[in-house]
């Protein structure tokens, strides 16, 4: 028989597996602590899981709050670009008819006669007291030629106020460009906001506990299964020599058998104790695990301590640019208000230069009519004149024949004026009046353009 399976080996076998028994109860109690210790971790990391999804869900709220800010914000801003960008149509359209009433005003000539007019004259003549006496004339104020040079011509728009004009136009404009600079201060506000916001969401922790952590909990199981078994053999096999070294110890001889089947078992004994050494580090690695997820999840609460400073900054940021936008919605009132008043200023304006070229057709139309009227009027006088003259004539021969048949026999001082001659009647005109030189192609024009035909003429 082999030394080895002798009975004299039982005792040095019996210290092995106990020794292997005390190493394998060691190994487990260690795989147990770890065990409940991972159980432990993983309650309080899923705890924290939880709180932290229940921190980012009252994040992502207030972040909800803060893009509806940020979206009425930015449609609030849209909307008074809209209002000014309307506004400049508007501008556009009542700039380019007033352009196109200069312009006409620049292509409608006016004859020197109507703007080269004498010192004492007046377009509706010269105004006298009803006390001086009324004396007929016939020497009215003739026209100013027709043959004035056209550089001595002007343009309806020679009398317009363009200075005027550009000065309300410039400041227009610069209340325009005051409108833009007003809302230039709020165009990042929406996009800080929206930025602001988006910063924060990304910066929330996302902590879930990984599916591979529930899988080696699940191996942690086995393996704690398998250790017990172990356990349990290497508890058995020491039972088994407890005895042997029993009925050694009483001179009970063991068979050759038996000692080498309890010396094989001692012989699998080192390699129990390896598979339980690597099932704890299985448990070791799983722990490791365990704390990694856990210490990632306490680190998000940590993140949540800064997120917090970041919401009070969002809502401080969003209290200052509120505050602003309503100081900015006040001032584009009030420069909106300024500018319709520009508009219908503009408005006005292109209605009055209407009116001003209406009305100087209607000037033109008058002074054709005066015309018309004073030479009437002076044929009226000729005629007149001439009426006097032949009656003066007659009266003149029938004097002459009074005296040539009676002076003769009358005293020289009886009735001494029946001798006096006729008196000279003239027809003169109580001031001078001035008429304007307009040729017939002016004043056709002006009653093309006030729609009178050449027969009212």
């Amino acid at each position: 028989m082999p030394e080895l399976y002798q009975e004299s080996t039982i005792p040095r076998h019996f210290q092995l597996s106990k020794k292997a028994l005390a190493d394998g109860q060691a190994l487990c109690s260690r795989a147990k602590e770890l065990s409940g210790s991972n159980a432990n971790i993983l309650v309080d990391a899923l705890g924290v899981e939880a709180k932290i999804k229940w921190l980012n869900q009252g994040v992502l709220d207030q972040l909800s709050l803060a893009a509806s800010v940020a979206k009425s914000l930015g449609a609030q801003r849209t909307k008074l670009l809209d209002e000014a960008r309307l506004w400049d149509t508007q501008r556009t359209q009542r700039n380019q008819a007033l352009d196109a009433v200069l312009e006409s005003l620049g292509t409608q000539l006016v004859p020197p006669s109507l703007h080269q007019m004498s010192s004492g004259s007046s377009l509706f003549g010269s105004q006298h007291s009803l006390s001086e006496p009324t004396i007929l004339r016939t020497d009215l104020a003739q026209d100013p030629s027709s043959q004035d040079p056209k550089s001595k011509w002007k343009s309806l728009r020679d009398f317009v106020d363009e200075k005027g004009i550009d000065l309300t136009l410039d400041g227009i404009e610069e209340e325009r460009s005051n409108l833009d600079d007003v809302l230039g201060s709020t165009a990042a506000h929406a996009p800080t906001l929206n930025k602001y916001i988006a910063d924060i969401r990304n910066f929330l922790p996302s902590i879930s506990a990984p599916q591979s952590l529930y899988q080696l909990l699940s191996e942690q199981e086995e393996t704690a299964s398998e250790m017990a078994a172990h356990l349990e053999s290497l508890a058995a096999h020491f039972e088994q020599m407890s005895q042997a070294l029993h009925d050694h110890e009483s001179g009970n001889l063991l068979s050759p058998g038996d000692i080498e089947v309890l010396v094989k078992d001692t012989q699998e004994l080192p390699s129990i104790i390896e598979d339980l050494e690597r099932s704890v580090q299985s448990i070791e690695s799983i722990n490791n695990h365990v704390i990694a997820y856990r210490d990632t999840a306490l680190a998000g609460i940590e993140i949540h301590h800064d997120i917090l400073s970041q919401l009070e900054g969002l809502e401080s940021t969003m209290d200052d640019m509120l505050e602003e936008h309503y100081i900015v919605e006040s001032r584009v009132s009030q420069i909106s208000n300024s500018l319709q008043s520009h508009h219908t200023a503009l408005a006005e304006l292109e209605e009055t230069y209407h009116s001003y070229q209406l009305a100087y057709d209607q000037l033109i139309v008058e002074m054709d009519r005066r015309k018309r009227y004073r030479d009437g009027v002076h044929a009226m006088i000729e005629r007149w004149t001439m009426e006097l003259g032949a009656l003066r004539d007659e009266e003149l021969l029938a004097r002459e024949r009074f005296i040539a048949d009676h002076g003769g026999f009358l005293p020289d001082d009886l009735c001494p004026y029946v001798s006096d001659m006729p008196v000279r009647w003239t027809i003169e005109g109580d001031g001078r009046e001035s008429n304007a030189a307009l040729s017939d192609s002016i004043v056709l024009e002006a009653k093309r353009n006030l729609g009178l035909s050449e027969e009212k003429r």
